[in-house]
């Protein structure tokens, strides 16, 4: 097999070590995409399936975070953290659809009759599922832990380059490394040479390389006239990470190579999957924020209280308020979200711009206060309810304020 081949530089695939023993793909997952596709629920050829898609998207995020760290809204290389995470979702399209079509390979017996399922099952989770879930998802896995954090590296190199204005690179940290890039190491070149374009380390599979800023001069060695084929990056890793924002380049096989029809079924889904045309954002991660914000307030902010600059009274935070601020539109969705987690600092740092008198008729409330915030560099704002009792409470977060 072409991945295989890539991957291992072997027909046989390997399993990967300790390092991504916890890696699991789920396997309610695979026995819905083994019904779905024995049904006929979906066309493989044309469609994407979704819940096959949606794990292969959690466990390529999942290594970026463990390689690039995770970004909140407000740090810096937030909007790269996102453009990693979009780039994530598009190729486990592609790998979806690779999947679920070796999957579908596996319908008909050898006189070309549907199998039963229970033998469409078996054949699937003996043939397939271990090579794509345990030996291929693995090392997917560790190459993006890897290619993530020279990722983060070169971003932080670009930040330093005043200080610290060449690269050079360190030799790998396998017990027993390959011959490529050999004739690289100790190499020391400028940040910006055209050198760099060409060779990185993390451009091979299972390359342990890396690059360290330094103010060394650069170096002139003549061994690297003497590269062959093996030192040349391999398919899906000759772009930049850091750069690009790309873990796999669309020269991977899963792109470059798919069954038919593969780069219309990702196009197709990856637009209806996103929250507004011309949207970088997803559903799926626009649902998952909200659950996980939700539970992290039940227990970090619901019941607690907070002082807010010109309220006479601590404002409360409940769980309705918390429900009507995640479910509140909003251009910047993620960012609002998260500002969830972030809005006892918001609130003290907040001005009061507006008070308005309830006008809806409800009988328990008094008037909203409407303090500016920060989101994503523009102004929002945090509602706090005051009720005829007196009690202030947090009540939303909105982008704009009626009337304005």
């Amino acid at each position: 097999m072409v991945v295989n081949r890539l991957y291992y530089d072997s027909d046989i695939p390997r399993f990967a070590g300790k390092a991504e023993e916890g890696l699991v793909f789920s396997n309610e997952e695979l026995e819905g995409i083994i019904r779905r596709i024995y049904a006929r629920e979906f066309d493989t050829a044309t469609e994407i399936d979704l819940g096959a898609w949606r794990e292969f998207w959690r466990c390529l995020n999942e290594a970026t975070d463990e390689g690039f760290g995770r970004r909140a809204y407000n740090e810096d290389d937030y909007d790269f953290y996102r453009e990693l995470r979009y780039n994530n979702a598009v190729f486990a399209a592609f790998r979806t659809h690779r999947f679920q079509n070796d999957i579908a390979s596996r319908l008909l017996d050898e006189e070309g009759k549907l199998k039963t399922f229970e033998r469409f099952a078996y054949d699937v989770r003996t043939l397939v599922a271990p090579t794509h879930l345990k030996s291929w998802l693995q090392t997917e896995y560790s190459t993006t832990v890897i290619r993530a954090r020279q990722a983060a590296d070169w971003r932080r190199f670009e930040a330093n380059r005043d200080v610290l204005p060449n690269l050079k690179w360190i030799k790998s940290t396998s017990l027993h490394p390959g011959e490529d890039h050999q004739v690289f190491w100790d190499t020391v070149r400028p940040i910006d040479d055209p050198f760099w374009d060409k060779h990185r380390p993390g451009d091979r599979w299972n390359c342990k390389c890396s690059l360290e800023a330094t103010d060394e001069p650069a170096t002139v060695d003549n061994r690297i006239q003497k590269r062959t084929p093996q030192d040349e990056p391999s398919l899906g890793l000759e772009n930049n990470p850091g750069k690009d924002a790309q873990l796999f380049s669309d020269t991977h096989p899963y792109v470059q190579n798919g069954y038919e029809g593969a780069k219309e079924a990702v196009r197709e889904f990856i637009d209806k999957q996103m929250l507004a045309f011309g949207s970088q954002t997803f559903k799926e991660e626009v649902k998952q924020q909200r659950s996980e914000v939700r539970e992290w307030a039940k227990e970090n902010l619901i019941g607690k209280t907070a002082h807010v600059p010109g309220m006479g009274a601590p404002v409360s935070f409940t769980s309705t308020g918390i429900k009507e601020a995640l479910n509140q539109p909003h251009k910047h969705i993620l960012e609002k979200n998260e500002a969830v987690r972030d809005i006892e600092r918001l609130l003290k740092k907040a001005k009061l711009v507006l008070t308005r008198d309830d006008d809806k008729g409800n009988q328990m409330v008094k008037r909203y206060h409407y303090y500016q915030i920060e989101i994503a560099n523009e102004p929002s704002f945090a509602v706090i309810r005051e009720l005829t009792t007196g009690e202030l409470v947090f009540y939303s977060i909105v982008e704009k304020l009626k009337g304005k």
